[in-house]
């Protein structure tokens, strides 16, 4: 019902004017990037809280986004080749950029959703250390993520600062964890199975945010 909608509402518009059609895409690129983001953030609860019975809804949102990318690639395809002036040009070019690092971002949110169905399965939980941490970067990787979603839909350079800044934070973080995280395991006060389930999400988080100074970058070259 969604991608109908989507289809009937990119159509129409399409026939406007190339101005319009970018301007329509670029409404329901933000749009993508949101139900990412709540993905995201979803999955990182579901894997904290211990939620596996909402997993199901982080593989729908998933299928979403996954139909919106092609979608929406389809159709800016369909505008490459209409008659655009550079910067318009320049545009649509960020734009399939764009979406290939939201989608992206949302197949590491699936990861991490797979993370807490494999933690479930073998009765793995994280010690509190462990725990407080995934909650430090996830919140810094949310941050990086939604910055870009404002420099992505307002042009705005301020916001694409902020992406870059939150980025090397978030390096800075997993780093830092992945250190910390190996000397807990030598010294035994960790469980090897959680120690591997944390280093691949922190991982996954900090890709998300690559991807989110990535989309920041294309809009760098807009302004």
């Amino acid at each position: 019902e969604v991608e109908k909608n989507l289809i009937q509402h990119l159509d129409k518009r399409i026939l406007e004017s190339p101005a319009i059609a970018i301007s329509a895409t670029k409404a329901e690129v933000v749009n993508m990037a949101r139900i990412t983001a709540v993905n995201i953030s979803h999955a990182m609860g579901i894997l904290l809280e211990e939620k596996v019975e909402e997993i199901q809804e982080v593989y729908a949102r998933e299928k979403i986004i996954d139909n919106m990318q092609k979608l929406l690639t389809d159709y800016l395809i369909h505008i490459g080749n209409l008659s655009l002036n550079e910067n318009q040009k320049l545009e649509v070019n960020n734009m399939f950029n764009t979406i290939t690092d939201v989608e992206r971002a949302a197949d590491h949110a699936e990861n991490i959703a797979e993370q807490a169905q494999y933690a479930q399965d073998h009765d793995i939980s994280f010690s509190e250390i462990g725990q407080d941490d995934l909650k430090k970067i996830s919140n810094k990787v949310m941050e990086s993520f939604e910055a870009s979603i404002d420099a992505f839909e307002n042009n705005d350079l301020d916001a694409v600062v902020r992406t870059a800044h939150l980025e090397d934070q978030v390096d800075e973080m997993e780093e830092d964890m992945r250190e910390t995280h190996i000397l807990r395991l030598s010294s035994g006060d960790c469980v090897p199975q959680a120690g591997v389930i944390f280093l691949d999400v922190i991982s996954d988080l900090e890709r998300i945010s690559d991807h989110a100074d990535n989309v920041a970058g294309y809009v760098k070259t807009m302004i």
